[in-house]
This record gives structure tokens, sequence and C-alpha cells, in this order.
């Protein structure tokens, strides 16, 4: 589960910019490194831990009941 999201944190970040802001890839990428570099691209990451572990559990729980 960490390692799923330290993989697709940055891509899932660049996606998000790109809907709010409606940017290509490229200035996405750039605009978010300039912003605060390759931590930038973590932010939140907390956050998307906490609700992978809350719908991992949910499925969990679902899925042997």
């Amino acid at each position: 589960m960490v390692l799923q999201v330290l993989l697709l944190m940055p891509i899932r970040t660049v996606m998000n910019y790109q809907y709010r802001h409606g940017t290509s890839l490229t200035v996405a990428t750039k605009t978010l490194y300039q912003d605060g570099g390759y931590g930038r691209y973590y932010a939140g990451m907390g956050a998307a831990l906490f609700q992978g572990e809350s719908f991992a559990c949910v499925v969990g729980v679902t899925a042997f009941s």
C-alpha cells in the first residue's frame, strides 16, 4: 500500500493540477516542480495513505464477511 502511494502520488498530483488549471502535462509538471521541488509532488501523502488504509479496511471487512 505504501509503495503504491509512493510510486503513484506524483502522477495523481500532476493529474489533479491539470484538472484544476486546465494545463498540459509538461506545463503542470514544470509548474509543480518550480513551486516546491520533488516534495511538491508528495504534498498530501498522509491523507492519501489514510484514505488508502481506510478503503483497504472496508474492502477487507466486506470481502471476508
